[in-house]
C-alpha cells in the first residue's frame, strides 16, 4: 500500500544520467529534452515526487538545471506564459527546451512510469503511479468534456 507522502526509492546508479532512457542527443525535441529530464529526476531520486507535483498538484519541479512545470500566467517573467507543460535541461539553451501539450505530457509521463516500474516492480510503486496517472487522465478528460 502506498501513502501519498512516500515517494522514496533508491535509484540504480549509472555513470551518466542516461540510465532511465537512452538519450540520443541528435534526436529532435521534445523527445531528447523530455527523456533527459526524466533521467535526471530519476537519478536524483525525485522522479516519483516530481510526477506527483506536476500531475496531481499541477505545480512543477526543478532540480539542478532540470525544469518540468506548468505555466504561471501571474508571473512577471514572460517566459512563464505559455500553453502546455515546460521541460528544460540545462540553463537557457534553446536546443534543450520543449513545451508539450497536457496530453503529450501525460503520454511521456506514462512511458517514463512504465520504465520506472521495470526497474522498481514493487507493488507500492505500482499503486502510487496508478493513482497519479488516473488522477491526471480524469482531469484531462473532465476538461475536454467541459469544453
Amino acid at each position: 500500500m502506498f501513502t501519498q507522502d512516500d515517494f522514496s526509492y533508491i535509484p540504480i546508479r549509472s555513470k551518466s544520467y542516461n540510465l532511465f532512457y537512452k538519450v540520443n542527443f541528435d534526436e529532435d525535441n521534445p523527445e531528447k529534452t523530455v527523456k533527459q529530464c526524466f533521467s535526471v529526476l530519476y537519478d536524483y531520486g525525485v522522479f516519483l515526487y516530481a510526477v506527483y507535483l506536476v500531475l496531481v498538484d499541477k505545480n512543477g519541479y526543478a532540480q539542478d538545471g532540470c525544469y518540468w512545470y506548468h505555466p504561471d500566467m501571474n508571473s512577471p517573467d514572460p517566459r512563464d506564459h505559455f500553453e502546455g507543460v515546460y521541460f528544460q535541461d540545462g540553463f537557457d539553451d534553446p536546443d534543450w527546451i520543449a513545451i508539450v501539450t497536457e496530453r503529450e505530457n501525460l503520454e511521456y509521463t506514462e512511458k517514463a512510469c512504465e520504465r520506472f516500474l521495470e526497474i522498481h516492480p514493487d507493488n507500492k510503486y505500482r499503486e502510487l503511479i496508478a493513482y497519479m496517472l488516473d488522477f491526471a487522465k480524469k482531469e484531462i478528460n473532465d476538461r475536454v468534456l467541459s469544453e
